[in-house]
C-alpha cells in the first residue's frame, strides 16, 4: 500500500495475535511512516468477521479501501478512486456511494487475469452481485455508505448457518444502500487465489454455508429479483446440493438448471466458470487454476 501513486490519508492495520513475526514487520514499517501507519495488536485471535467489525471503530478517514492480508493493491488504487471523487465532487461524509475499480485474480503461478467491473456497468447491480458478476474487493466506499451497512459479525449473528459466507450479505447491503454507484476502467484490488481462510476451505462445511447463504439471500432480498434471478439461485443451490449429496438425481437436476440458465450468467462468471457445479469436488481446482483461465486470456485476445 505503500506504492500507491497517491498515497492515503492512513493505513489502518490490524495484527490478529500473529506468532510467525508479523508485528516486528508492521511494528518497522509504522517507525517509517508513523504519520500514515496505524497499527494494532490484538491480545488473542478475534478471527475474521471480529477484526472487521473493529476496524470500522478505528479508521478515521471518509473513504475506506479494505485489503485482507493476502491481498494486494494496484499502485493507480487510491488515486483512481479519489479522482473519481474529486471529478464528481462528492462528500464521502454525506454522499453513499461506491467507486467501483476492476479487480485483478492472481493464480498460484503468478499468472493474472482481469475481472472487469466495467464491463457490467449498464447492468443493476444487485442482478450482477447475485451472478457473482461484481467484485469490487471493499475498495473505494463512502463512510457515510460504511455506516449505513452492518457488519459481517452481525450478519452472522442472524443467519449462523451461512458461516463465511456472511460478507455475500455486506456486498448486498452495500449495493442497496448506496445511493450512487461509479464504475471506474481501473484495477483496484488484487485478490490472490487459493489462499486465506476462504478459498482454502474445500469440505462440506462450505457447500453447506455456500447453499445457506443463496437461500437466505433469496428470503431476504425477495422483492429485487425476477424469474430469473430465482432460476439462477435455483442453479445455484441445486449445484450445491450434488457437491453434498452426489448421485445421478441431484447431478441431472443441476445439468437441468445450468440448461435453463444459458444466457442468463454474468461476464465476469459465465458458464464455463459454473461447470464446476457439474463436476465432481477433486476436478474444481483444475477448472478453475487451468482451464477458466485460458478462456479469460482467449475471450480478452478477442476483444483486442
Amino acid at each position: 500500500m505503500l506504492n500507491q501513486t497517491e498515497l492515503p490519508y492512513e493505513i489502518v492495520i490490524i495484527d490478529d495475535n500473529s506468532n510467525d513475526g508479523n508485528w516486528d514487520i508492521i511494528s518497522d514499517y509504522q517507525a517509517q511512516y508513523p504519520a500514515i501507519i496505524k497499527a494494532y495488536r490484538n491480545e488473542i485471535n478475534l478471527g475474521l468477521f471480529e477484526n472487521a467489525a473493529k476496524i470500522r471503530t478505528i479508521y478515521t478517514g471518509n473513504v475506506a479501501s479494505l485489503c485482507s492480508g493476502d491481498d494486494l493493491l494496484e499502485p493507480d488504487t487510491v488515486k483512481s478512486v479519489n479522482d473519481k471523487i474529486r471529478v464528481e465532487n462528492l462528500d464521502a461524509d454525506i454522499d453513499k456511494f461506491i467507486i467501483i475499480t476492476n479487480s485483478v485474480h492472481l493464480y498460484p503461478d503468478g499468472s493474472k487475469t482481469v475481472w472487469d467491473n466495467y464491463q457490467e456497468r449498464f447492468i443493476p447491480a444487485i442482478k450482477t452481485r447475485l451472478r457473482y458478476g461484481l467484485s469490487y474487493r471493499g475498495v473505494g466506499l463512502s463512510r457515510a455508505l460504511m455506516e449505513s451497512v452492518m457488519t459481517e459479525k452481525e450478519y452472522l449473528e442472524m443467519n449462523s448457518e451461512v458461516g463465511l459466507n456472511a460478507d455475500f450479505f455486506k456486498g448486498f447491503e452495500e449495493i442497496i444502500n448506496a445511493e450512487k454507484l461509479f464504475y471506474v476502467n481501473s484495477v483496484g484490488g488484487v485478490y490472490r487465489l487459493d489462499v486465506g481462510v476462504t478459498s482454502v476451505e474445500k469440505t462440506n462445511k462450505k457447500w453447506i454455508g455456500h447453499q445457506a447463504a443463496y437461500r437466505a439471500v433469496r428470503e431476504r432480498y425477495f422483492k429485487y429479483f425476477d424469474k430469473k434471478d430465482f432460476l439462477f439461485i435455483d442453479f445455484i443451490v441445486s449445484g450445491d446440493d450434488f457437491k453434498l449429496k452426489p448421485s445421478f438425481s441431484t447431478w441431472f437436476k443441476t445439468l437441468y438448471y445450468y440448461i435453463r440458465n444459458l444466457g442468463n450468467f454474468s461476464y465476469n462468471n459465465p458458464a464455463i466458470r459454473n461447470l464446476h457445479y457439474l463436476l465432481p469436488t477433486s476436478s474444481i481446482d483444475y477448472l478453475k487454476f487451468k482451464l477458466y483461465p485460458v478462456y479469460l486470456r482467449l475471450r480478452q485476445n478477442k476483444k483486442h
